[in-house]
């Protein structure tokens, strides 16, 4: 497991909204399923370069593969999408072309895009979802061996910032 692959602020987000949807199962199942006899069961699987663990707690035993392949899928299907090291992902597309033309996204993407401006704006600018040109300097893989020059990190900060960003809503 490469754990560098952590530090991906795209790849933290995305287990973050997972872990939040197992625990908002486990509430439901803590206050919905109260007297119902409930099955548990816990499997580990690969996903965005990292190990994923889901625990379901459903009222019938036989649910637990078909439930299972659908969490896989909604995991990949999101990988898929939205993972920028993949050249044929949407978001890596949408960060190829974005700066030369207008991109036509998703619904899906979209969403996100606007979930992203929603939450720079009310953490007055702390999340921005634009600060790929920085990661790239400071090699969040640890490839490069020495800081970034003072020249580097003035350029990519000109290209950092949501209010860079053209939104046609």
């Amino acid at each position: 497991m490469n754990s560098t692959i952590l530090r991906n602020p795209y790849v933290r987000r995305i287990l973050k909204v997972v872990s939040l949807s197992l625990i908002l199962l486990v509430v439901y199942m803590a206050f919905f399923a109260k007297g119902k006899t409930v099955y548990t069961q816990t499997t580990l699987f690969s996903t965005m370069s990292t190990l994923a663990t889901a625990r379901l707690y459903l009222p019938q035993e036989n649910q637990f593969n078909e439930a299972f392949l659908c969490i896989q899928d909604a995991i990949r299907e999101v990988e898929k999408r939205f993972n920028i090291f993949n050249p044929e992902s949407e978001l890596a597309k949408l960060n190829a072309t974005a700066a030369k033309e207008p991109f036509h996204c998703s619904d899906q993407l979209w969403e996100v895009l606007s979930k992203a401006r929603e939450m720079h704006r009310l953490s007055h600018g702390a999340f921005d979802i634009t600060v790929g040109p920085l990661t790239r300097i400071w090699d969040y893989r640890r490839q490069r061996k020495e800081l970034p020059s003072e020249k580097e990190i003035s350029e990519a900060l000109k290209k950092v910032g949501l209010d860079k960003v053209r939104f046609d809503d």
